[in-house]
């Protein structure tokens, strides 16, 4: 793994987290991220903010009908809209606010654990709320690194997305869970696609299983 990242972090920079960001406001647009591509997912997430305002309130009032009408262009509305709806009433329901901020002030275990509590929150989502949110030391898997890690041979490909979390974890050195998700996350958008890979030009093909059997 060390190998891994130096490469990547030499090809596409080392990232540091670039400071707190609204959490509520991350894990709605995570919501809306999930199984579509990044430009639907901003679409979306600036539909919904501009049909109400930016006001949560008004969004977790509305009829569900016109949140899936808002977020319509993200895919999977039918699913999405009530399960936004649902968060935000919980979070209100919890700290008398629409805000997660709260979770800033606590341990990585305690925020995973409220976040996963909620509706349609599962450990890659947490997981990635609170590294891009709060900057918080946890991996967030996607399937771009699930496609990498599985090629070079380092994941299991028939590992649950919960195992393969906690195996990755113990292999990012500490602190470096921001810089190394989001180093891999730019080698998978850009040179190990799912489909047609550009592995001649990858700085991991001398150690890449997928590509040396090929």
């Amino acid at each position: 793994m060390a190998l891994l990242l130096a490469r990547l972090y030499e090809s596409w920079g080392r990232e540091v987290h670039p400071g707190a960001d609204d959490v509520l406001a991350v894990l709605v647009r995570t919501i809306l991220s999930q199984s579509t591509t990044r430009v639907n997912t901003d679409r979306a997430f600036a539909s919904l903010v501009d049909t109400y305002y930016g006001d949560w309130a008004r969004v977790a009032a509305a009829p569900v009908e016109d949140v899936v009408d808002a977020i319509r262009v993200g895919g999977l509305a039918k699913q999405k809209a009530p399960r936004i709806q649902a968060i935000l009433t919980e979070v209100f329901g919890r700290y008398d606010e629409y805000s997660l901020e709260s979770l800033a002030g606590e341990d990585l275990t305690t925020a995973q654990a409220i976040l996963l509590a909620f509706p349609g929150v599962g450990p890659k989502t947490a997981a990635f709320v609170l590294m891009s949110a709060l900057g918080k030391d946890v991996f967030p898997m996607d399937t771009h690194i699930f496609r990498i890690l599985e090629r070079v041979g380092l994941l299991d490909s028939s590992k649950s997305a919960s195992a393969a979390h906690r195996e990755m974890e113990k292999l990012i050195p500490e602190g470096d869970c921001f810089s190394a998700h989001m180093a891999l996350v730019a080698h998978g958008r850009k040179v190990c696609a799912s489909r047609n890979p550009r592995c001649t030009e990858c700085s991991l093909n001398d150690i890449c299983a997928f590509y040396l059997e090929l």
